[in-house]
């Protein structure tokens, strides 16, 4: 990284350098367009030299942003095979069962959110339970979400990502991870996203806090309809 950094300042020395002499030098258009012509190049020089170093930064945020999510892949699994074993070493053979199909249930779901149109958004819903392990999220993919647009797709995407992050906070508190259901509907000109979160019945969300989620959608363009004790809450968003 300090490479780039030391041939990028050389350039912006050299664009200094070729701006003041076109504003000092006493010769007229004919020395004046060479020097506009090599400040033009060095200028186009230096912002793909800038372009690539930020292409770079990406490419490696996007790379252990993925290896964190990985990670925690590999450890959730590897939780689930101990359990089993554990189950195997006192003989309670009769919980592996419900645990396998546990597993089935939720390589089902990530193969069925896997063929949603808009490949952003379909490996957001893929990795949200390891990105969000506070809640178990069960998830409902519908044709209409397969061949979606990719401007629907972008806006639902935001929508989702403001809603794990209110979901994420308020279930920190949480003994053990609570499911909350997901479904999508196509409503004329309009998407909306059926979130139902299983709090628990100890827990009462203040009205700061719905206010506060329901003024962060409607920045986006959408609404949100407060539930009542036990119906789901529903995001509107229009791309």
């Amino acid at each position: 990284m300090g490479s780039k950094q030391v041939s990028w300042a050389p350039g912006m020395g050299w664009i200094a350098c070729s701006i003041l002499m076109m504003a000092i030098q006493p010769w007229g258009w004919f020395v004046g367009v060479p020097l506009g012509i090599i400040t033009f190049s060095l200028c186009v020089r230096a912002l793909r030299q800038l372009q690539r170093t930020n292409e770079g930064k990406a490419r490696v945020e996007s790379a252990e942003h993925s290896l964190h999510l990985l990670s925690r892949y590999r450890h959730d699994w590897l939780n689930h095979v101990q359990v089993i074993m554990g189950y195997l070493s006192v003989k309670r053979e009769e919980r592996i069962l419900p645990l396998l199909r546990e597993l089935t249930d939720a390589a089902r779901q990530e193969r069925e959110v896997a063929a949603v149109g808009y490949p952003p958004l379909a490996l957001w819903l893929s990795t949200v339970n390891q990105r969000v392990p506070e809640w178990i999220w069960i998830i409902e993919v519908n044709d209409e979400l397969k061949s979606i647009h990719p401007q629907w797709g972008d806006s639902l995407q935001r929508g989702l990502e403001q809603m794990a992050e209110w979901l994420q906070k308020q279930g920190r508190g949480f003994n053990e991870p609570e499911e909350v259901w997901v479904r999508f509907e196509k409503e004329g000109s309009a998407w909306a996203i059926h979130i139902q979160p299983d709090f628990p019945p100890e827990m009462n969300v203040p009205s700061s806090e719905w206010s506060a989620l329901r003024n962060t959608i409607q920045k986006q363009g959408g609404t949100l309809d407060k539930p009542s004790e036990d119906a789901p809450f529903i995001m509107r968003l229009i791309a």
